[in-house]
């Protein structure tokens, strides 16, 4: 349908958006992250303003990791992290909720992207990225569980790096911050 409709058509974002989105389920990444890319970098007015817009950037980027493309994978979730920061000025909305899902905002769509471009450097090995990346989202984040848990990953990533000293820091800031919190008493 999406390559034989009018140019016109308005729903060629939401037909587009579902092949891609079945590519995924399918198992064909790289065909889906094809798809996902001629959505996002389409300089049509009726893409850059669908609702499906920012959800296929993030689609994107989790396809680029589930083919361990980690650097791609960080790169996307990063442009996505800036695409939903300044959405309101580029006339972009969030994504409808899948279900009961609860409605996300681009602020959540923005921090969720960043803690996944942390992730990502993380298991790209790039300790002093994902460091940086989860710093930020801390900063950034209002959850306080969230937060807990960037700063837990911090000390993971110092560990995982064998830089004793950091992880020593980074847990007994987060004992102090975080350690009678309910829930974090095997932590």
């Amino acid at each position: 349908y999406y390559k034989m409709a009018p140019a016109t058509d308005a729903d060629l974002p939401t037909s587009l958006y579902n092949a891609a989105a079945n590519y995924s389920l399918g198992d064909r990444p790289k065909t889906a992250i094809a798809l996902y890319k001629e959505f996002t970098q389409s300089k049509e007015k009726v893409f850059r303003e669908s609702p499906y817009y920012l959800e296929a950037m993030r689609l994107t980027a989790a396809s680029q990791g589930s083919v361990f493309d980690y650097d791609a994978a960080i790169a996307t979730n990063l442009e996505l992290y800036a695409v939903a920061k300044d959405a309101a000025k580029r006339g972009i909305k969030p994504p409808p909720p899948l279900g009961n899902d609860k409605p996300r905002t681009t602020q959540d769509i923005a921090l969720e992207a960043l803690f996944n471009a942390a992730v990502f450097a993380e298991l790209d090995r790039d300790f002093k990225k994902a460091v940086e990346l989860f710093t930020k989202y801390d900063k950034e984040e209002t959850d306080r569980r969230n937060k807990d848990r960037a700063l837990w990953a911090i000390a993971r990533i110092y560990r995982s790096a064998g830089d004793v000293a950091n992880m020593v820091a980074a847990y007994d800031r987060w004992r102090r911050a975080y350690g009678k919190d309910a829930g974090n008493a095997d932590d």
